[in-house]
């Protein structure tokens, strides 16, 4: 478990749970209780929607708070940087690319990044994001894909309650009433349109990185017959093999075993 002290991704982090809160109350009370008036589907759509926020929720928390990938750093901090990169390192970088970072002395494998923000070396790292607080690895890319997931669909579902309620709102309301109804509706639509547009963009460029990466690889291992990932099999591939209903649990069901080789460091 990790926790970045960051401030400028604890902001981030507070904007999106204030987002979060203020649709869960904008929805619930002002959409579906004025519609649906607290009938039977009234609570049934409640329950469905803080359902779908409280998988978002969980998915935030295991991308911000999952390791995303770590490389240990070596045993003797202080070794020198040049007797590091001589001999037996500089043999297995040139066999398999491994490389030694110069910041932070881990011995990293090919993909692996630095952070400066995180201040250790990330193995498939793509970038640091303010808004998890947190850098997208290997380890925790499949949570920020589940969090993206449940945007789009809360924005659905939020997008369908707003149009219910000025489908069949209760006649002869107060102007007063009407002007708060017609304020939330603004404000959630705003929110609806940009977290939509936000969460679709960055799964899009998340997923495009991936098949890129894949293609990479298998050009480096000589094959020339090279076929696009299709979106299942890039599903598969971040998620793990298990059953695809399994994908949208944010829990760590199928954790895929990284090939770390600790020869570098004993042998």
């Amino acid at each position: 478990m990790v926790f970045r002290t960051d401030m400028f991704g604890l902001f981030c982090v507070l904007i999106t749970y204030t987002s979060i809160c203020y649709t869960d109350y904008a929805v619930t009370v002002h959409m579906i209780g004025g519609s649906m008036s607290y009938s039977v589907w009234g609570v049934m759509n409640i329950m469905g929607f803080n359902f779908i926020l409280l998988l978002m929720v969980l998915s935030h928390v295991r991308a911000m708070t999952c390791d995303p990938g770590i490389v240990s750093t070596l045993p003797n901090k202080q070794a020198d940087y040049n007797l590091i990169k001589s001999e037996k390192y500089s043999q297995q970088e040139n066999i398999n690319g491994w490389t030694v970072c110069s910041k932070c002395e881990a011995v990293k494998p090919p993909g692996a990044h630095h952070c400066r923000i995180c201040g250790r070396c990330i193995k498939k790292m793509d970038h640091h994001c303010p808004w998890i607080n947190n850098c997208i690895g290997e380890l925790n890319l499949k949570y920020l894909l589940m969090f993206l997931f449940y945007v789009v669909l809360a924005s659905i579902y939020c997008a369908t309650m707003i149009i219910t309620y000025w489908l069949v709102h209760p006649p002869n309301l107060s102007s007063v009433v009407v002007d708060t109804k017609t304020m939330h509706t603004a404000i959630l639509s705003a929110m609806v349109i940009l977290f939509s547009i936000f969460a679709v963009a960055i799964g899009y460029d998340q997923f495009s990185a991936i098949r890129i990466q894949k293609e990479d690889q298998e050009r480096m291992k000589g094959e020339s017959n090279i076929m696009a990932m299709s979106i299942k099999e890039i599903c598969y591939e971040v998620f793990g093999d298990i059953h695809p209903i399994l994908w949208l649990i944010p829990l760590n069901l199928n954790r895929r075993r990284t090939g770390a080789r600790q020869a570098l460091l004993t042998s």
